[in-house]
């Protein structure tokens, strides 16, 4: 009797970060750049947290440690920074752009990720461990732009090519959820006869934003006129 053919070569079990190193290989730039924004906003998240919770720290403030404090509001800034580089919202990405233009290149953002890990790291010995984890994230983040640089080629392409804005994702969220958006306009009115200077205030700024962003505006506009046509 003739034996079922066997595989010479076993396949070799990469593991959960083998696993993870193909996915990010085999993955276009297109969906690269999403894992990429989207491990950029956990990590902003971890920064902001880690700054604030070290700058509430009681004896601190009493005793004015400047030092320590400077850094934990060092940490949470650049948590921030990083958190409106990656969402990409219209009024703050041109000023972020103007001061803060290596964010816009991976070798730039790259370096900024490892220059902020080491911070994490030099907190003090109260906080080393948490510390030294949101820093060592920090630093395998970095690593992981490294490599989605160096599998794609895009040594200093500008990301944010591949981004969708905040604008954008608000609008075909509204065009895919008429009902959610009819709701909220409705709670909006309520909200508007109870308080109508904080009505007028806010109708006073989204004018102001539409005569500085008309292309906003008119696709905002188009959304909210196929939502209501859906509904």
């Amino acid at each position: 009797m003739s034996q079922p053919p066997t595989n010479s070569q076993p396949q070799k079990n990469q593991g959960c970060c083998g696993s993870c190193i193909q996915c990010f290989r085999e993955a276009d730039f297109q969906k690269a750049s999403t894992y990429i924004r989207l491990t950029n906003l956990a990590n902003a998240a971890l920064l902001i947290f880690v700054g604030i919770w070290t700058l509430l720290d009681i004896a601190d403030i009493i005793t004015l440690n400047l030092p320590s404090l400077a850094l934990s509001v060092y940490l949470a800034l650049f948590g921030c920074l990083l958190c409106c580089f990656e969402c990409r919202i219209g009024f703050i990405e041109g000023t972020v752009k103007k001061y803060f233009g290596f964010m816009f290149s991976y070798i730039g953002r790259t370096i900024f990720l490892f220059f902020v890990g080491s911070f994490c790291i030099g907190l003090k010995a109260d906080f080393e461990a948490l510390g030294g984890i949101i820093g060592a994230l920090t630093f395998l983040n970095a690593f992981l732009n490294c490599y989605i640089m160096y599998a794609h080629g895009e040594y200093y392409a500008d990301p944010t090519q591949k981004y969708s804005t905040a604008e954008s994702a608000t609008q075909e969220y509204v065009q895919n959820n008429p009902e959610l958006a009819q709701q909220a306009i409705g709670a909006g009115a309520a909200f508007a006869a109870s308080n109508p200077q904080l009505a007028q205030q806010g109708v006073n700024a989204a004018a102001n934003y539409a005569r500085e962003n008309p292309d906003q505006a008119a696709k905002a506009a188009s959304a909210y006129g196929q939502a209501m046509t859906q509904s």
